[in-house]
């Protein structure tokens, strides 16, 4: 890895917009940011959930979360409603809602995160609720496509 580094900041180097002046360099905190084994969230999460279980899982990124200043890790919904969604695809509805319905209390006007919420519950068969999910969307963003394109192929009015 420091031979890479290394690399890296001789390119840096040719680069003709570069500001000499104050260059900017990589290093091993660029990409560990103090992590011994850098990782993303979601894999984090997946692993942690792979070894212990969802509800370890959401236990250790709350804790890791009490840390945002620190910068190691990428705290917006999109990482923790993507490992939902892997979850969801795996068959794992139960997981998936857990993870997120705690990215919902961290972000709770997103539509994003309802409308995984409403897909999972689609995948269980539980329509009333994912309809109940999606009329939801509609009152925080009424022009909500997808939210209205769901509504419809389940076969109710937006």
């Amino acid at each position: 890895m420091l031979m890479m580094v290394d690399s890296i900041n001789k390119i840096l180097a040719t680069v003709p917009t570069r500001d000499n002046m104050s260059p900017i360099n990589v290093t091993c905190a660029t990409c560990h940011r103090g992590v011994a084994k850098p990782m993303t969230i979601d894999v984090m999460l997946a692993s942690t959930i792979e070894k212990s279980g969802v509800d370890s899982a959401i236990a250790r990124y709350r804790v890791l979360r009490t840390d945002l200043a620190s910068g190691k890790y990428n705290f917006t919904e999109q990482p923790v409603t993507q490992a939902a969604q892997r979850l969801a695809a795996a068959g794992k509805h139960d997981d998936a809602m857990k993870l997120l319905q705690m990215n919902q209390e961290f972000n709770p006007a997103s539509t994003t995160i309802d409308l995984a919420i409403a897909d999972v519950l689609i995948a269980k068969g539980d329509k009333d609720a994912a309809i109940a999910r999606l009329r939801a969307i509609l009152v925080k963003n009424p022009n909500d496509r997808a939210a209205r394109q769901r509504l419809t192929q389940l076969g109710v009015q937006p």
